[in-house]
């Protein structure tokens, strides 16, 4: 099962990381709502890397 990480873009580090893809999509856009921003979305970890879905 994946794991789905709510990524803060500026600062470069997960928020927060949930196993529901619709649940994480719906935190990042509160995220933004709440900071007005377009600043959180939600990556997987493939190959080491966070990966933008």
């Amino acid at each position: 099962m994946s794991k789905f990480y709510v990524i803060k873009k500026s600062a470069g580090y997960a928020v927060k990381s949930l196993r529901n893809e619709e649940v994480a999509r719906d935190f990042a856009n509160k995220c933004c709502k709440a900071n007005n921003n377009k600043d959180y979305f939600v990556a997987v970890f493939r190959g080491g890397m966070f990966q933008e879905i």
